[in-house]
């Protein structure tokens, strides 16, 4: 009678420890993952910042812009791909100052659930955008810097 309830026991241990093996590396994964969304965003925005005040100052042209903003997004951790990055300029006008408008995304992979049972996930993208606003500095007589790259 001992025996057979040691033998339960280990077989319900046995399938909590499978269980484990199997719901713990997805949950780390998706913490990660998690974890690693938050620092594109923040990685974006702060991208979206330093283009706006250099678009802000009338002094360097879109190209340069736009080329700074990808070598910012390119050096660092997550290395992000210059091809899934989109960046747009815009220009409005609040009680006749003039605003710059800067919008940087990125596409990211996340994975989704599917109605197939032999596939139950696969991967869509989806797009980060960040933003930033800024008024434009005093116009000063020059033109726009842009180096030849």
């Amino acid at each position: 009678m001992k025996k057979n309830i040691q033998s339960g026991r280990s077989g319900q241990a046995m399938a909590e420890m499978v269980i484990c093996l199997i719901v713990l590396p997805l949950f780390i994964t998706a913490i990660v993952r998690f974890g690693q969304t938050l620092i594109i965003q923040q990685r974006l925005l702060m991208a979206a910042k330093h283009g706006v005040i250099l678009k802000s100052t009338n002094l360097v042209a879109d190209t340069y812009v736009r080329s700074e903003v990808k070598k910012f997004l390119a050096e660092g951790t997550p290395k992000l791909d210059s091809g899934k990055i989109t960046i747009t300029f815009a220009k409005t006008s609040r009680f006749g100052n003039p605003i710059s408008h800067v919008m940087v995304g990125y596409r990211i992979k996340v994975p989704k659930f599917s109605n197939s049972f032999f596939q139950p996930f696969s991967t869509e993208e989806i797009p980060l955008k960040e933003q930033a606003y800024c008024a434009d500095f005093r116009r000063l007589p020059l033109d726009p810097y842009n180096p030849d790259f």
